[in-house]
């Protein structure tokens, strides 16, 4: 019995100083800076915000050698309804990757026929950080009334390569944790 107590009270203490014994590993999360805006724009509906990414060390030396990193931006506009489900009106994505390049020692972001080179990771990360004018949907096609509208950009990490992937369970820094930013508009 004491046997039991003395290797209880080892592994209480392991499970304790674990964290600070083998680095503080801690859910990065992808949020949304300030308040995104929904406008109308040549017959258009636009959307405008800005998000705070950081990359975990992880993540970082996987790019640099040469393993993409796939994120994708979302924006959803639901009706709310009072006796039945929410009804999606929009549901819109865009997918981005970005790429560093170890002979030119630049890091590229590509999204469909877009792409931008730049020479340093935390210039790339502006870049995705920022969706500025981001048309999403035709003005005419839009129903009248009040909408909740979500936006978040999140890591895929679906895209990545087989052995990463199944270290996401080991690794919780590859775990990039992300949530809806929620606001009313009346269109």
């Amino acid at each position: 019995m004491t046997n039991i107590k003395k290797y209880g009270y080892l592994l209480c203490i392991s499970l304790c100083l674990y964290p600070f014994l083998f680095g503080y590993v801690r859910a990065q999360t992808i949020g949304v800076t300030g308040i995104p805006a929904l406008r109308v724009e040549d017959d258009a509906l636009v959307v405008s915000a800005q998000f705070d990414i950081s990359l975990p060390i992880v993540l970082e030396d996987a790019l640099q050698r040469g393993v993409p990193l796939y994120f994708i931006r979302e924006f959803e506009l639901v009706r709310s309804q009072r006796y039945w489900l929410n009804e999606d009106v929009l549901t819109v994505f865009q997918s981005w990757r970005l790429d560093y390049y170890a002979l030119t020692r630049q890091y590229r972001l590509s999204s469909g026929l877009f792409h931008q080179n730049v020479n340093s990771l935390p210039d790339a990360l502006r870049l995705l950080q920022r969706a500025q004018s981001w048309k999403v949907a035709e003005k005419v096609k839009m129903p009248k009334g009040t909408f909740e509208a979500r936006i978040r950009l999140r890591f895929d990490s679906s895209r990545l390569p087989t052995p990463l992937q199944l270290d996401m369970f080991n690794i919780k820094e590859l775990n990039l944790l992300t949530g809806w930013y929620k606001w009313s508009v009346n269109l």
